[in-house]
């Protein structure tokens, strides 16, 4: 069988892929732990943060509906 030219890139790519992941510096437990952390408060804040601006929207939508028909 053949190889085509497809196939050859296709292997080229896969070879190439591989070595680059040799390249690859983990991060250490700690720094993996530190990075969870950060990660989560930063959800943690820009959730509360949402939440205050939705509740914000919110009451002044309904504040809007309320106002009198003249």
């Amino acid at each position: 069988m053949e190889n085509t030219p497809t196939q050859n890139r296709l292997v080229s790519y896969l070879k190439e892929s591989f070595h680059e992941l040799t390249k690859i510096t983990w991060p250490t437990k700690v720094q993996a732990i530190n990075i969870c952390i950060l990660v989560v408060t930063f959800v943690f804040c820009a959730a509360i943060v949402f939440a205050g601006v939705d509740f914000l929207l919110n009451r002044g939508y309904t504040w809007l509906l309320e106002l009198p028909v003249k």
